[in-house]
Parts: structure tokens; C-alpha cells; sequence
């Protein structure tokens, strides 16, 4: 949030890109969206795992937004190790993402930051990823 750039590219200090990642910026999907996300491993068919794409999850009633089964960003956690935005199409869900990871209640039942911007996302219809 308090980065001067525009558009940021997060990358955790376990990633590293196999190609030059600043072809991201220039996908047609970034340019349409004005954010990349990445879905993650687990969703709602994982018993174990991906509790936060579960139609029942607290989160999701509390954020009270709607649950649909055919939709990927609904039924499938999102990988918070690399995601790309800008920062002026995206500042309200960003302000929510950071209030969400900010509070110890959602990262107690998020086990951490994990999942924030998928949900600010999904309850703000800021965009597809």
C-alpha cells in the first residue's frame, strides 16, 4: 500500500520467476483486469485443506457475499505467494485485503493473510482473476 508505484508486482522471497516477469504487466488479462491473481492448490473439494472456499466458511458470511459453484474464484483458495495490481483501479479492495490480514480474528480463521485478496475481491466485484 505505501509503495509510490502504481502497479506492483508481489513476489514472495521463495518464488523465483522463470521468465522475465515484467511480461506480466503487458498479459491482456492485466490490462482488462487491472490485477493478476493466481488460483491455489486447494478449494472447496479438499477436506483437509481450502477451508475459505467452503460455501459455509464464516468469512464468507460475514463479508456477505454470494457463493457460486461454477465460479473458480469462489470455489478455489488463491495463492498469496505472487500477484500483480494497480494500485489506482484497485485501492478499495487493497484497503479491505490489508484491514482483513490486519485483524487477529481473520488471520486466526484464514490462517494468516492467505486468502485476503481473493475475498476483498469477491466482496467488492472489483474483478475476474
Amino acid at each position: 500500500m505505501s509503495s509510490s508505484f502504481r502497479e506492483v508486482l508481489w513476489l514472495d522471497t521463495d518464488i523465483t520467476p522463470l521468465i522475465d516477469p515484467a511480461v506480466l504487466f503487458e498479459t491482456e488479462a492485466y490490462k482488462r483486469e487491472g490485477a493478476l491473481f493466481w488460483p491455489d492448490l486447494w478449494g472447496s473439494g479438499c477436506p483437509e485443506f481450502g477451508q475459505s472456499s467452503w460455501r459455509q466458511h464464516i468469512v464468507r458470511h460475514l463479508l456477505d457475499f454470494p457463493y457460486n459453484e461454477s465460479d473458480p474464484s469462489c470455489t478455489h483458495e488463491h495463492e498469496a505467494g505472487h500477484l500483480l495490481l494497480d494500485k489506482v483501479r484497485h485501492w478499495r479492495p487493497i484497503c479491505l485485503a490489508n484491514y482483513l490480514a490486519s485483524r487477529d480474528f481473520f488471520a486466526q480463521v484464514l490462517h494468516g493473510y492467505k486468502d485476503v485478496f481473493r475475498l476483498a475481491w469477491l466482496k467488492l466485484q472489483a474483478s475476474r482473476w
